[in-house]
C-alpha cells in the first residue's frame, strides 16, 4: 500500500465534517492528537449482514436472537488479516504509533506522535 491507493470514498466524510466551517489553518508545530477510520465492508459482506439481522429478528429463523461476539463479526464481515497488514504498515509509515485495530476489524485508531 503507498499513498497513491488512499483516496477519499464518496460520501466519505461524516455530516457533521461536511458542515464544519473552516476557520483556518493549524500550525505544523501543532501534531494530530488522534484518528480513527472506519472501514466498510464489501457489497457481499453488506448483503450477508443484511440477511443476519434480518433472521435474527425473525422469530421463525433457526437464527433467531443468536447474537454474534466482536470475535465472530469479525471472521465474517471484518477486513482480511493481510488488509489489515497493509493499513497498519500505511499508518506505521506517515507516524502513526500504537495502532489499535478495534475487535470487529472494520476500524483503526492511533495516537499520533510525530
Amino acid at each position: 500500500m503507498n499513498d497513491s491507493d488512499v483516496g477519499l470514498l464518496p460520501a466519505g466524510v461524516h455530516p457533521n465534517v461536511a458542515r464544519a466551517v473552516d476557520e483556518d489553518s493549524v500550525p505544523a508545530s501543532q501534531p494530530m492528537q488522534r484518528m480513527a477510520i472506519f472501514f466498510k465492508p464489501s457489497a457481499a459482506q453488506q448483503a450477508d449482514l443484511d440477511r443476519l439481522l434480518q433472521q435474527q429478528q425473525d422469530p421463525s429463523s433457526p437464527n433467531y436472537h443468536k447474537w454474534l461476539t466482536p470475535e465472530q463479526f469479525a471472521e465474517r464481515f471484518g477486513m482480511t488479516a493481510a488488509d489489515l497488514a497493509k493499513v497498519s504498515t500505511w499508518l506505521q509509515s506517515h507516524g502513526f504509533n500504537n495502532i489499535q485495530v478495534g475487535r470487529s476489524r472494520t476500524r483503526f485508531r492511533a495516537p499520533f506522535f510525530p
